[in-house]
This record gives C-alpha cells, sequence and structure tokens, in this order.
C-alpha cells in the first residue's frame, strides 16, 4: 500500500492557481467558469522513490492530484508551467514552442502513476481514447506536447493519482 496524506493541499480544487496554468488558461478558465478540478498536495518520500523507480532524475516536480467527486479538469493541453517554475536555470532560456520547453534540454517527460483502483465514474481522457479500469500503481505516460486531455470524476470516490515531470535520466 501507497501511504500518503491528502490535508492541506497547497492548491485546491475550487481556486485558480497562476502556478498550475499559463495567463492564457486562467482567461479561459475565468470565461468557462473553470476552476483548478483537484487538490494538489505534496509528494512523500515513497512518492518520490516511485519517481526514481521510473527513471525520473532528481529534478522531477512530483505531486500528488487528488480529484474528488464532482471536479472536472477541462480539455487542455500542457505547457509545463510547475516543472518550469521550480527549476530556476531554465526560466531564462530561450524557449522551444514545438517542443514547449527550452531549447537544447533533454526531453521533459510526464506520467501518471495511479495511488488507487479505479472506481466507477472516474475518467481519464487522452484524445481519442479514454483511460478507466487502472489498479493501484498502473502507470501512463504520454505525450503531453501534442495530447488534448482532460479528467473528470463523476463517482463517489477520491481519485488520487501521483503527476511526475521530468528529465528520464539515461534516456
Amino acid at each position: 500500500n501507497i501511504l500518503f496524506s491528502l490535508s492541506d493541499p497547497d492548491i485546491r480544487h475550487d481556486e485558480l492557481n497562476e502556478i498550475n496554468r499559463t495567463p492564457s488558461e486562467i482567461k479561459n478558465h475565468k470565461l468557462h467558469n473553470f476552476t483548478t478540478g483537484y487538490n494538489r498536495h505534496q509528494a512523500n518520500d515513497i512518492c518520490r522513490r516511485i519517481a526514481k523507480t521510473l527513471g525520473f532524475g532528481e529534478d522531477a516536480t512530483i505531486y500528488i492530484n487528488n480529484q474528488e467527486p464532482g471536479n472536472v479538469v477541462f480539455r487542455h493541453m500542457d505547457y509545463l508551467s510547475c516543472y518550469t517554475h521550480e527549476q530556476d536555470d531554465v526560466l531564462n532560456l530561450e524557449y522551444d514552442q514545438k517542443n514547449k520547453q527550452p531549447k537544447g534540454f533533454p526531453d521533459v517527460w510526464r506520467a501518471f502513476v495511479a495511488l488507487d483502483d479505479w472506481h466507477p465514474g472516474q475518467i481519464f481522457q487522452f484524445e481519442p481514447y479514454f483511460w478507466t479500469h487502472w489498479k493501484r500503481g498502473d502507470v501512463v505516460f504520454f505525450d503531453w506536447r501534442n495530447t488534448a486531455h482532460a479528467t473528470a470524476n463523476c463517482g463517489t470516490h477520491d481519485r488520487p493519482i501521483l503527476k511526475i515531470t521530468g528529465i528520464i535520466e539515461n534516456d
């Protein structure tokens, strides 16, 4: 069992936060009355060991995103704002718009690790596919640069997921 705490999120599901959204995303969220859609919690040592086991380096950003019932994360493309906010050495580098990361930087990867079994009503959508029926410990890497995606929790159980973003060592 993976033990983690879901108390006191640093980003709440019912707010908008500039740490994990670009200015254009904030504008779109306000236009459509969207919120963050999940509570973001700090990862513990067990979560950091999972990231290391998956090959992520020390620079990885690792969070538990817990989506409570009745919450939605609208269809979007990622820009890795959380990752770049935490990498002091990349903020002033020239940006590669095609790869959505600093020019000349090693590829940045994103993975989700299920922290609980799937429950009816929980959905991840990676266009044009849906991910359901996962088991605790299942891992998904996806092409975050080119895949619009969304999540919804229309069920009755929380949906905790570990979100890891960073450089894969020895890729």
